[in-house]
């Protein structure tokens, strides 16, 4: 058994998960210069191996969901806030149950690291974001 990559099966996982429940875009790693409009980041933020034993590996992978709302003249907060719990209920349902099948490994625990919101004013857009981190812990199979 070789040592298998973690990070683009599991973003890749979570891009499926969140595109299929979500009526606004959904990107991975980069916004198109050309999108307009309402949209979810998908993007990784780092591997730690937490080392091997005999039978397997085991890491810990960061992705960071980001959520990002615009309006003309004042921001929606709800809106956003909507989105978070959509991405919540569409990869965790339980406290030990998560919606992300990857090949390679088994997902055995999805914490929420950290939410942030930031709220941006450029004159033209009012834009909303809600950043939020989540840890995986991983088994290589």
């Amino acid at each position: 058994m070789a040592y298998n990559e973690a990070i683009y099966e599991l973003k890749e996982a979570w891009y499926k998960r969140l595109d299929a429940n979500f009526a606004v875009p959904v990107f991975k790693d980069g916004v198109p210069a050309t999108q307009d409009g309402n949209y979810i980041l998908i993007r990784s933020d780092g591997l730690t191996d937490l080392g091997p034993t005999n039978s397997g590996w085991f890491k810990s992978v960061v992705i960071v969901v980001e959520i990002v709302t615009k309006f003309p003249v004042i921001a929606d907060t709800s809106l956003a806030s909507s989105y978070a719990q959509t991405v919540n209920d569409s990869v965790m349902y339980w406290p030990n149950e998560f919606n992300l099948p990857i090949q390679n490994h088994i997902v055995t625990q999805i914490t929420l690291q950290t939410q942030d919101e930031i709220y941006e004013d450029n004159d033209s857009e009012k834009i909303f974001r809600i950043i939020k981190r989540f840890e995986h812990f991983l088994t290589q199979k």
